[in-house]
C-alpha cells in the first residue's frame, strides 16, 4: 500500500459485505465499518466527485481484487503502527 492509494467508502464497504456473505457473517453498518477503520489510524476525508457531490474517501488503502480476499480474518495483516 502506498500512502497515495484512495478507495471510497462505498467501494471498500461493498468489497468487505462481498466478504462477510462468503464468510457467512453478518456485516456489520456502513457506519461502524468506517468508525471502525478510523479508529485504526486510516486517513479518512472527501473529495470532490463527478458534479457537485463530495465523495467519501479513505486514504492510503486500497482493494485487492476480491478473488484475493483472504479466507478468515486472521490471515489478514495488521495495520503498522500509526496507521495506513
Amino acid at each position: 500500500m502506498s500512502p497515495s492509494d484512495s478507495v471510497t467508502v462505498a467501494a471498500l464497504y461493498e468489497t468487505y459485505c462481498k466478504w462477510a456473505e462468503k464468510q457467512r457473517s453478518k456485516p456489520m453498518t456502513k457506519r461502524s465499518f468506517s468508525d471502525g477503520l478510523v479508529e485504526r489510524g486510516n486517513a479518512h476525508g472527501y473529495t470532490r466527485g463527478n458534479g457537485a457531490k463530495n465523495v467519501s474517501m479513505f486514504f492510503g488503502v486500497r482493494v485487492r481484487g476480491f478473488e484475493d480476499a483472504p479466507e478468515t480474518i486472521s490471515e489478514v495483516e495488521p495495520l503498522p503502527s500509526g496507521g495506513a
